[in-house]
């Protein structure tokens, strides 16, 4: 989850979501769930997407590229 995170600059689960469950229901969701590619992400998350990109000094569209393949 950390790459991740530093690959997009999110996390593959809604922060607000997991917040609101105890534990034991956090840990099956993160267990259970199906996360979205990093590159898939990096392009939906609306105005986050263009920060994303920002910080690493280039375009979110650039990003998703090298994001795609062997990190996907």
């Amino acid at each position: 989850m950390l790459l991740y995170e530093l690959l997009t600059g999110a996390l593959p689960f809604d922060r607000k979501a997991l917040r609101e469950k105890a534990l034991d229901e956090i840990q099956r969701v993160i267990r259970k769930s199906t996360r979205r590619k990093p590159s898939t992400r990096v392009t939906q998350m609306g105005p986050a997407s263009t920060d994303a990109a920002r910080n690493r000094h280039t375009e979110v569209h650039r990003l998703a590229s090298e994001l795609r393949g062997d990190l996907d």
